[in-house]
């Protein structure tokens, strides 16, 4: 593709055109994924990522757009990469949260983590599943479990894209609920008190 239309796409998204954004993503989707697959190492996930990171450009606000955006492809490029990078590493960060979680009922020896610690990661994943729809919930627990989509899909009796785009707004609100401060200050309160 040559730069003129590149050029002319940015123009369009910077412009507030959306649709540009539809051409944009069938330029650099795979490129982004095998970004966020380097670190990921799951295609699924990878892709996830990338449908992630256009639905925050397509929210952006003009303003931001104007400001932030690149003008040219080799800087637009590297700043869609920054941006698959930096939530890729966000989302692995949160991803130990989960998996702090899920290793709570097992005693392993060596543990660093103490009690105290797990109890409080368990409460704060507990606390944030209950704020997720009722259809989020199921899927999440499910999830958790270790069931793969497909299992979901064929337990709850839904087609596997429902449990997939659950999942994926489920995973959003977690890790909202957990990078809030003010939601880490409650549960810490919580926490102490219940001592």
């Amino acid at each position: 593709m040559n730069n003129l239309i590149q050029n002319k796409y940015i123009e369009d998204y910077k412009s507030g055109s959306n649709h540009a954004l539809g051409h944009i993503y069938d330029l650099y989707a795979l490129r982004l994924s095998m970004v966020a697959y380097r670190y990921l190492q799951d295609k699924q996930e990878s892709k996830d990522v990338v449908m992630d990171v256009f639905e925050k450009l397509i929210q952006m606000s003009n303003e931001k757009r104007r400001l932030q955006v690149p003008d040219k492809p080799d800087g637009f490029t590297g700043w869609l990469i920054t941006i698959t990078k930096n939530y890729t590493l966000d989302l692995i960060k949160h991803k130990k949260i989960v998996e702090r979680y899920q290793a709570d009922g097992m005693h392993q020896e060596g543990h660093s983590q103490s009690e105290a610690e797990r109890v409080w990661d368990k409460q704060t994943v507990d606390y944030v599943i209950s704020q997720l729809h009722e259809s989020e919930q199921r899927v999440t627990s499910l999830h958790f479990e270790g069931y793969s989509h497909i299992e979901i899909a064929q337990k709850l009796n839904v087609s596997y894209n429902t449990v997939r785009n659950q999942l994926s707004s489920a995973k959003k609100k977690i890790r909202k609920y957990i990078s809030t401060p003010l939601i880490v200050l409650l549960l810490n309160l919580y926490y102490h008190a219940a001592l």
